[in-house]
């Protein structure tokens, strides 16, 4: 048998390549690559598994074992149960494989790294390097053919390992999705095929396959029967005013094999805390489109817990999302949290946005509707821009990057990437296929047919095309 232990330490970039284009098979956006949703740093290596392996996450680290291990989170006890091997997650009883090992079984444990205790780390191990992540095998504990101890500073976490596979779980080490989700740097673009959900005073995006579960009953915090905080049940957006509480149901004795991580998002909006985990929030908050969300420290598994104080709400919104794959789409669901009442939009205040984003680097999608449907009025609006500080529409001044794309019911398509007083403009009629040109503005800096062309850097035939959708839009209604 195996046992790992774990022990824990007490963007997107916008870019955008203009070129000139004619009668291509693809948009000036698509040659563009804008926006273009790098990966952010930390990356979640989803080759570093083997297949059918699963992932197991405390907080910044992840890694994957076989599917008939048993997982236990805080343990208090490092009683073995699977014949092949078991994963102990930070237990109180300290590292388990250091207890002895069955023949034939392996034992893998993760607790949070003492920095205190292993300064500096190079003089307590020799240094590896494991999926691209610096790792320091204890000399105290040399790695061997069945395993080793191995400090990991940029994850926070110690993992010891011992038995056949021990090497091999440690060799799936990786970022966790939920170091993904929280990394720093830019918001992701939300796909245009994603839909709104508003509830309980907020707004996010989600896939649009994914299906709406309303309730009054609290849910609880992931699978029912299984350890809860660790992972949903299946990929859903639960909403629960928590009317009622948390339903008893029987459970049958089952093993504590490994959770599958799943996507999904639940918001509990009438709870003051999760009844069936202990919460611990971190004292540095995420500023997101004006909301103040704090994430929970603990449980740190493949549930991400947020706080969300809303504006006008006197207690905050719990928001659980999945955290699986690589991370990405609990990203871009998170950073697309909003106050419900911030998603009318108006012609004004659609304008006013654009003029007031003159710098900086920011992409945004709104989506126009009216109360009688026609191909003018419901359509999409995708806006991106890349401006440094001191960029200017005139000749001669700093230039900056925008595109706007405006994508009708009927799937025809207008767009328009300017680069000072470079335009190139696109059009391709229902899902023909694209025609595009390109163009310099008039460069005379006193041309007053300029200075409406560009301001605040959208081409007039831009503006134009934009207000004929803008003026039949009505606020979108609360899902």
């Amino acid at each position: 048998m195996t046992t790992v232990k774990f022990r824990a330490l007490v963007p997107v970039v916008l870019t955008l390549a203009l070129a000139a284009c004619v009668a291509a098979d693809t948009s000036a956006w698509e040659l563009a690559a804008f926006p273009l949703t790098n990966m952010p740093d930390p990356v979640v290596d989803l080759s570093a598994a083997p297949a059918g392996w699963v992932p197991v996450v405390y907080g910044d680290a992840q890694v994957s074992v076989p599917p008939t291990w048993w997982v236990l989170y805080n343990s208090s006890a490092c009683a073995t149960g699977s014949p092949v091997g078991d994963m102990y997650v930070n237990p109180s009883g300290g590292f388990c494989s250091a207890k002895g090992t069955p023949k034939g079984e392996a034992t893998v444990t993760s607790v949070p790294l003492n920095e205190r205790e292993y300064q500096p780390p190079s003089a307590y191990g020799q240094r590896q390097v494991i999926n691209g992540i610096v790792v320091y095998a204890l000399y105290s504990f040399a790695p061997t053919p069945n395993g080793g101890s191995y400090l990991v500073p940029s994850l926070g976490v110690e993992i010891e390992a011992e038995g056949p596979l021990a090497k091999r779980v440690v060799g799936t080490l990786t970022h966790s999705p939920r170091s993904v989700a929280l990394a720093s740097g830019s918001s992701p673009a939300v796909p245009s095929s994603w839909r709104y959900v508003s509830f309980a005073g907020l707004r996010f995006s989600v896939p649009a396959n994914w299906p709406i579960n309303q309730t009054q009953v609290t849910p609880g915090l992931g699978a029912i029967c299984r350890q809860q905080g660790v992972a949903f049940a299946g990929t859903t957006v639960t909403l629960s005013t928590d009317r009622h509480p948390l339903l008893a149901v029987f459970c049958p004795r089952m093993s504590p094999t490994p959770q599958q991580p799943e996507n999904g998002v639940q918001v509990d909006s009438g709870l003051r805390t999760e009844p069936t985990v202990t919460l611990s929030f971190s004292a540095h908050c995420l500023d997101l489109n004006g909301l103040t969300a704090c994430p929970a420290t603990s449980p740190a598994y493949s549930i991400l817990v947020l706080g969300v104080t809303v504006p006008g709400r006197k207690k905050p919104d719990f928001v659980s999302i999945g955290l699986a794959g690589n991370g990405i789409v609990a990203r871009t669901i998170l950073y697309s949290l909003r106050a419900a009442s911030d998603s009318a939009v108006t012609p004004a205040s659609f304008l006013a946005r654009a003029k007031a984003g003159i710098e900086g680097t920011f992409s945004a999608v709104y989506k126009l509707s009216a109360p009688s449907s026609s191909t003018e009025s419901d359509a999409t609006v995708t806006v991106a821009q890349r401006a440094a500080s001191g960029s200017t529409s005139w000749p001669g001044g700093k230039p900056g990057e925008w595109s706007y794309r405006l994508t009708y019911a009927d799937g025809s398509t207008v767009e328009w990437l300017v680069r000072g007083n470079l335009l190139v403009t696109c059009l391709r009629v229902s899902r023909s296929k694209w025609r595009c040109s390109a163009g310099h503005y008039n460069g005379d800096a006193g041309s007053i047919g300029y200075t409406i062309a560009t301001i605040p850097y959208l081409p007039g035939t831009a503006f134009l095309s934009l207000s004929i959708a803008l003026q039949a839009m009505r606020p979108p209604e609360s899902s």
